[in-house]
């Protein structure tokens, strides 16, 4: 069996291998991954979610209480009530979003455990609608190399108890559940349907239109575009029905280590700051730049003064950047990989979502 997840994700698209006649296409959205579950678990502490991960929770000062719109990894997004409001009785995947090359901005407001009025600025994007068996089918989610936690046995009951619209059937196809959703989610307002373009229905055509729409996008500040199958049905993990495409990739590395900063003549100033994470990516393992001078500290004085003494070197294990311990998980892109798998120009993109 596949990898479970809490959300259902993409694989990359190939051109040379993968035929997307028919599909759907649609800008792929630089922002937050989330899932509505239909308002059933609203209100509800977390702990009495059986599909909410709080396996962490316990480093909490205040316990979660659930708002029924959830994080790829079974967190509760802490959203404001008139944002929920505006949410329907039914299952959602989507992306909350707040605009091309904003995703800095988007994660520091849905990252807040108190929601303020920033949430203004977030739109919901809708673009699929999972059953109720599938959503909560039960299953073990892996969380990184970190943790694991539950979708528990009794996900499903406690969702068909409370459910007050019964959603989309199981077998419904990707098409069908768009034509569903073009009539439940009203044109407008903060929680959108997500625009898609079906694709010809023959393959050179379509390939074409896929290079060209992607292009199209990107010009205009996006990251790529997604392909979804037609035919396709939502389901908790990484499937093929559903392709991302990117002119760059990006990947999840895990932190193992960081090298001191240095001075250079081409006009670097890293002396005593992190000149780069040392990260394991698929095996390979090599270093990672593209930070801020910001996420370049070290906290603590005596680790800054090693790094201005031994510049350029690899730090020893005493030393870490809370920014990004040792065994968090970092994304980066990458434009391809060389015949020995190490990702070429390899850049730090964002820290992954705990």
């Amino acid at each position: 069996m596949a990898k479970q997840e809490f959300v259902q994700l993409a694989h990359t698209y190939e051109p040379k291998k993968h035929n997307p006649a028919g599909s759907f296409i649609s800008e792929k959205l630089d922002g937050e991954r989330a899932l509505w579950d239909g308002g059933i678990s609203r209100g509800l502490p977390a702990s009495e979610v059986p599909y909410s991960n709080t396996v962490k929770d316990f480093r909490l000062k205040t316990k979660p209480v659930a708002t029924g719109l959830w994080s790829r990894t079974g967190k509760v997004v802490h959203a404001p009530g008139w944002f929920l409001d505006q949410l329907p009785d039914f299952p959602l995947d989507g992306e909350l979003y707040a605009g091309r090359k904003n995703w800095q901005q988007l994660s520091s407001i849905v990252s807040q455990h108190v929601p303020d009025d920033r949430w203004q600025l977030v739109n919901y994007m809708v673009f699929d609608s999972p059953s109720w068996e599938a959503l909560f089918r039960p299953r073990t989610i892996k969380v990184r190399n970190d943790y694991t936690y539950q979708v528990k046995k009794t996900a499903l009951d406690f969702s068909l108890a409370r459910r007050k619209h019964d959603g989309v059937p199981t077998h419904w196809t990707f098409e069908l559940v768009l034509r569903f959703l073009s009539k439940k989610i009203p044109y407008g307002g903060q929680v959108q349907l997500h625009e898609q373009e079906q694709l010809p229905f023959r393959m050179p055509e379509a390939q074409a239109r896929v290079k060209e729409f992607t292009e199209e996008v990107c010009e205009l500040g996006a990251e790529g575009s997604v392909i979804r199958k037609h035919t396709g049905i939502w389901t908790s993990e990484r499937s093929w029905d559903i392709l991302k495409h990117k002119p760059v990739h990006d990947a999840e590395a895990t932190v193992v280590g960081y090298y001191a900063g240095k001075e250079t003549d081409k006009g670097s100033k890293l002396l005593g700051l992190m000149g780069a994470l040392e990260v394991e990516y698929q095996g390979s393992v090599f270093k990672m730049s593209g930070f801020t001078d910001a996420e370049r500290e070290f906290t603590d004085s005596n680790d800054a003064q090693w790094c201005s003494q031994h510049p350029g070197e690899r730090v020893p294990e005493w030393i870490t950047n809370p920014q990004f311990p040792r065994g968090s998980e970092v994304t980066f892109t990458y434009r391809e990989l060389s015949d020995d798998g190490v990702p070429k120009e390899a850049r730090y993109l964002r820290t992954r979502p705990q």
